[in-house]
């Protein structure tokens, strides 16, 4: 047997076509075209319609011999099969060798569910699309692209080409809900572009779910058709969408097996949906400046949450100006919201932080709200910049007496370290020390009073803590010049320089 997958489109032979049919040799024209196994979705085949020689054989009123028959109850039924009219012999649908020229063996489906067996979904903010669009389940089907597959806008059923009509779901769920979801691509504007089969997205679904409708959606069914609306949809919102739900033309895509691959096409698709733990989404941590007196927070909910605070330092959050009862609503298909977060100005030298928690308006707090429905962002907040103020602000000291005193005057909780003593002003590389300063002594915390002297290392790993009443010990003047160093003093808000001068008198 010579079984070709596309028969030539010129030069045909017959025992080709009985071969590939899968026919006697024997058989005459008629017994082939009524016997075989003739793939309904090659572009050329045995077509029913009237002529005896047709250049291109297309059916009746451009059908390509499909009977598509419309769906009108979806209540109760599910859409009805598709069939291939063979012809019949005769003068209204004779036998013509010529419809089997370029016949292809492997065609394949132009419109499926798109889903052996079922479908399986698991619901999630945190996993579905990263926060992106919110939870959203994508369904599609691949297009055939050999030349000799027919295509959906060589076909017309009811009056339109299929490329007019729009690939559709129904998800039924258990509790007799239906929500209607058509192909297109989902946009962050909560809006729905609605592509047509015969356009880009026309074999894509994207179906926002929420929380409610995942759950009453396990163990449900999608029902895939083809809908020719009564009117336009362009622009209409899915909310707005469910109200047409039923009207226009429907008809059910190809359940069955698929003549080019074996795999067998449902309709209706059963549902797997489940829930798990991500109900609630915040973006990442925030750092704000110490100056900062508010900033808002983002994330992404199946539900109204509200924001509470439940960690770290409370005091950072002006709580008089919030109103912790506040409910935020997610909006749109992507399930955003945002709050704006009053904060405290940083007065310590030392960064701080708070936890908030977003959690579902239904529990009386955070703590009450299960893993699955609440999330947390932690505000870091800057540390204030410190700067340190010198008394005097220029040191003089004199030669016959070798020291002078100086107070740092910085906040008790400041943390500083002598990050370098030289004779250049700018540029402190640290651990460098002029030779002639011969040490640097903490004398006490307050200016004037001297108790219990420490010397102050430089360029040391540990800090000083607060203000320091500090004198400068310096060998003898025997230049006969004045002489200039500079101390280096390194904090949480850069450095401070104090210019030493020492005299030759």
């Amino acid at each position: 047997m010579a079984i070709k997958d596309i028969l030539p489109s010129s030069g045909l032979g017959f025992t080709d076509m009985a071969d590939t049919y899968g026919v006697a040799r024997t058989a005459d024209l008629g017994t082939m075209y009524k016997n075989g196994n003739i793939n309904m979705f090659s572009l050329k085949k045995p077509q029913s319609g009237p002529g005896m020689f047709l250049a291109n054989a297309t059916g009746i009123d451009d059908d390509h011999s499909l009977v598509c028959p419309l769906w009108t109850d979806m209540n109760n039924t599910v859409p009805g099969p598709w069939s291939y009219r063979r012809p019949s012999g005769g003068e209204a649908s004779p036998y013509r060798g010529g419809d089997s020229a370029g016949y292809y063996r492997l065609a394949r489906p132009f419109v499926t569910s798109g889903k052996i067996g079922g479908i399986t979904f698991e619901w999630s903010i945190q996993t579905a699309g990263n926060g992106a669009y919110g939870p959203i389940m994508t369904l599609t089907f691949t297009r055939p692209t050999h030349p000799n597959n027919l295509r959906e806008h060589h076909v017309k059923q009811h009056g339109t080409h299929l490329s007019q009509w729009y690939w559709s779901v129904l998800l039924k769920g258990r509790s007799g809900a239906s929500y209607l979801f058509v192909a297109g691509e989902t946009e962050l504007s909560s809006r729905v572009a609605y592509a047509k089969l015969g356009e880009g997205n026309g074999n894509r679904i994207e179906a926002s779910l929420t929380a409610e409708m995942a759950d009453d959606l396990n163990g449900g069914q999608a029902i895939f058709f083809l809908w020719l609306p009564n009117r336009d949809i362009g622009g209409m919102s899915n909310a707005d969408l469910q109200g047409l739900l039923g009207t226009g033309k429907m008809i059910g895509v190809y359940a069955g097996r698929d003549p080019g691959t074996g795999d067998m096409w449902i309709n209706p698709v059963p549902l797997a949906v489940t829930r798990r733990s991500g109900n609630v989404m915040m973006t990442g941590d925030l750092n704000v400046g110490y100056n900062s007196v508010g900033t808002t927070i983002h994330g992404y909910a199946a539900f109204p949450v509200k924001i509470g605070i439940t960690g770290g330092d409370s005091s950072m959050v002006h709580s008089s100006n919030m109103d912790w009862n506040a409910i935020y609503t997610p909006e749109g298909i992507n399930k955003y919201f945002s709050a704006y977060i009053q904060l405290v100005e940083n007065q310590s030298l030392r960064s701080r932080s708070v936890t908030l928690t977003a959690y579902k308006a239904v529990y009386p707090s955070a703590a009450l709200a299960p893993a699955i429905d609440k999330a947390t962002i932690t505000i870091m907040q800057a540390a204030r910049p410190m700067e340190i103020i010198f008394k005097p602000t220029e040191l003089v000291i004199e030669a016959i007496t070798g020291t002078g005193d100086v107070f740092f005057d910085c906040p008790a909780d400041g943390q500083w370290y002598v990050r370098a003593v030289t004779t250049p002003e700018l540029g402190p590389t640290g651990g460098n020390q002029v030779p002639w300063v011969l040490k640097l002594l903490k004398l006490s915390s307050q200016e004037g009073v001297v108790n219990s002297p420490v010397e102050i290392p430089i360029n040391s790993e540990s800090y000083m803590t607060g203000p320091a009443y500090v004198r400068v010990v310096c060998d003898a003047n025997s230049t006969g010049a004045e002489r200039t160093a500079y101390i280096h003093l390194s904090h949480s808000g850069g450095y401070n320089t104090l210019k030493i001068t020492q005299s030759n008198r």
